[in-house]
């Protein structure tokens, strides 16, 4: 778990036998999903984006979070520069109206047939 930008540090991370980062939204996570497919990432979700309250802009980062998951061995849906008080809930809540009738696309992990 870090602080910060994982950008320049994340092959030494896993070169050191990490299975994960946990970071901020300014780390570049589908970079890092493509380089290191069997890792966990978290954290790339902005409050940023939250704070503006618009449900265009938040549905679009989590269709973004979502493109990630699929790249990535594990994923966490989270908000990596954290959700601090002064964000109203409705916000945090709006993240799960972004994809009520999508459909499940298949990713490398979960593809099945009929």
């Amino acid at each position: 778990m870090v602080d910060g930008c994982m950008d320049a540090y994340a092959d030494d991370i896993f070169a050191c036998g990490a299975r994960g980062i946990i970071s901020e939204p300014f780390t570049d996570y589908k970079a890092i999903a493509r380089k290191h497919e069997n890792g966990f990432l978290a954290g790339e979700g902005d409050n940023r984006i939250l704070m503006r309250n618009n449900p265009d802009k938040i549905c679009a980062m989590v269709e973004d979070m979502v493109k990630t998951a699929y790249m990535a061995d594990g994923y966490m849906m989270s908000v990596g520069n954290r959700i601090p008080r002064n964000v109203p809930p409705r916000r945090s809540r709006a993240t799960r109206t972004c994809w009520p009738n999508r459909p499940i696309a298949e990713s490398r992990h979960n593809a099945h047939t009929p």
